[in-house]
């Protein structure tokens, strides 16, 4: 029983870990520095999102899980996810405006 909740929790993560990939492919091609911090960045969204899936949600939902965890991580998680959405933005509005060329 043991190996299939091992089997559950790989698959489990490996469909999260695959949400962000196209992400970190898309600056592949940019500086090594800002590919290594796109790899960081969307790493900790994964590893963040991977233990919250396992959560009973209350009304506040992923706020109250991550204040749950201390000021510390929950402001490490607001950051990353803040920074990781501008970043997202950005590029499809670029994306967008290249293509429209």
């Amino acid at each position: 029983m043991m190996e299939r909740d091992k089997i559950k929790r790989f698959a489990l993560f490996t469909f999260i870990g695959s949400t962000a990939a196209p992400g970190i492919l898309a600056t592949l091609n940019l500086s090594i520095s800002l590919a290594l911090f796109s790899l960081v960045l969307a790493s900790s969204v994964v590893l963040m999102t991977y233990f919250s899936v396992k959560e009973e949600w209350t009304e506040q939902g992923l706020y109250s899980y991550t204040k749950r965890l201390g000021v510390a991580p929950s402001r490490l998680f607001l950051i990353t996810w803040l920074i990781s959405y501008y970043l997202y933005v950005v590029y499809t509005v670029i994306y967008i405006y290249l293509i429209s060329c």
